[in-house]
């Protein structure tokens, strides 16, 4: 029987793995939710979210009212319009529920603090276009005035050259 050189085999799926940072967002939320006492142990922020940073708000002050996160309850006090996209990220984060170690949640948050630090300029520039998407979709509904729009694209420009 031949002896494998582990260095000399192709793995695969070597350097191939890209975090996303949604990912790691509904990891901690999924945490959160199957542990809800581990919002004593939080210090990421609403900041530290881009996908997902009004269903963190609303998961920690609904914990800090009700001291649980009852999804019965979460969805009983959600407003109606949001109520189909409140329930479609929870079922989302039910669903992944089963992946992320809740021991790990520290890692996590970590992972999730690093992965900002090293793309926030990419993330900050892909919200920004989105933004500017969504103000042009205004505008062709005649939603906003020409005016506001170009108001809110140089708010914009202020607000990424204040990032850089």
């Amino acid at each position: 029987m031949n002896d494998l050189d582990i260095e000399t085999i192709d793995w695969e799926f070597e350097n191939k793995m890209t975090i996303d940072i949604a990912d790691l967002e509904e990891t901690v939320l999924s945490c959160l939710i199957q542990k809800p006492e581990l919002m004593n142990e939080l210090f990421v922020t609403e900041k530290d979210f881009y996908k997902y940073p009004k269903i963190f708000t609303y998961i920690k002050k609904f914990y800090e009212t009700f001291h649980c996160l009852d999804l019965v309850l979460m969805t009983s006090k959600t407003d109606f319009k949001e109520r189909n996209k409140f329930v479609d990220t929870f079922s989302k984060l039910f669903l992944f529920g089963c992946t992320p170690v809740v021991s790990n949640f520290k890692l996590y948050q970590e992972m999730l603090l690093k992965y900002n630090k090293q793309y926030a300029s990419k993330l900050k520039k892909e919200q920004i276009r989105k933004q500017i998407l969504q103000l042009a979709i205004e505008l062709q509904e005649e939603k906003i005035t020409v005016k506001q729009y170009f108001d809110e694209i140089q708010k914009l420009e202020k607000e990424y050259e204040v990032e850089k």
